[in-house]
């Protein structure tokens, strides 16, 4: 029980909600996980006597196609390796029309499993497909908060102010 603040940093557009218990924060919710972070974003929890912390949970948020290759037959695999995290997953699409002026290049890679616990990003390849030259570029996105420390002294009238720190880019 307890207040309820708001959780949120328009720059970043990663939001979530601080539930207060009666001694500290009791849990952080995470509403929404912005997108094109680069790393994991400090999250600074403001108000009662300084030592509530949380740490951002980051998971593949996109997967840019920044050269479109050629000759792809079959869509390639998405290869996912590094960045400190495990479970994400993704897709490529290519153009399969003969008539197409895009025919055989990969013209999107969507993200069917963000995954969480990457603190860098990870790398991603294209493998097979029959064709080659196509390169994308990944970006992450706030998946989990987790509550390090509740901290203390924390009014029910005011809630903790939160924000994420620019150190990792990230947009809405």
């Amino acid at each position: 029980a307890g207040a309820t603040g708001q959780l949120a940093d328009l720059s970043l557009r990663a939001t979530g909600l601080i539930n207060l218990g009666t001694v500290g924060v009791a849990s952080l919710q995470l509403q929404a996980g912005g997108s094109g972070y680069t790393g994991v974003p400090a999250i600074t929890l403001a108000g009662g006597n300084g030592n509530a912390t949380a740490e951002a949970v980051m998971g593949l948020n996109a997967v840019a196609v920044t050269s479109v290759g050629q000759g792809y037959t079959t869509a390639p695999n998405v290869v996912i390796t590094g960045g400190g995290g495990s479970g994400a997953a993704a897709v490529a699409r290519i153009d399969a029309n003969p008539l197409s002026a895009t025919y055989g290049q990969v013209i999107t890679v969507e993200v069917t499993s963000l995954g969480s616990g990457y603190t860098t990003l990870p790398s991603i390849t294209l493998v097979g497909g029959g064709g080659s030259g196509a390169v994308v570029s990944p970006t992450l996105s706030v998946v989990g908060l987790v509550l390090t420390a509740t901290g203390s002294g924390f009014s029910t009238s005011t809630a903790p102010t939160v924000s994420f720190g620019n150190n990792a880019g990230g947009s809405g």
